[in-house]
């Protein structure tokens, strides 16, 4: 099972090449990463927030074997306190 702490929106990830991604976590490979959809160059960031974000987060949550990185899996397998403080439940990432 996968909780989205990216559902609120308020911890998007945007690449030098203004790519967003929902959050920091996600790596460079999955289904967004190369979607114009995605991209600040050729979409709005409200778009992004009030479709694409919402359309991921649904796709995320119906089917996350085909959605959903590793990342999703480590920083997203808890239920989190609120909507509002999503990060209180995040995992630390030794590296």
């Amino acid at each position: 099972m996968i909780y989205p702490k990216c559902e609120n929106g308020e911890r998007l990830y945007v690449t030098s090449s203004s790519q967003v991604r929902p959050c920091c976590w996600l790596g460079e490979k999955g289904n967004i990463n190369q979607d114009k959809k995605w991209n600040l160059n050729h979409n709005t960031i409200e778009d992004i927030l009030n479709v694409q974000l919402k359309e991921f987060v649904k796709n995320l949550k119906e089917n996350p074997k085909e959605w959903a990185q590793m990342a999703c899996y480590g920083q997203c397998k808890k239920p989190f306190t609120s909507i509002e403080k999503p990060t209180e439940e995040w995992l630390h990432v030794k590296t």
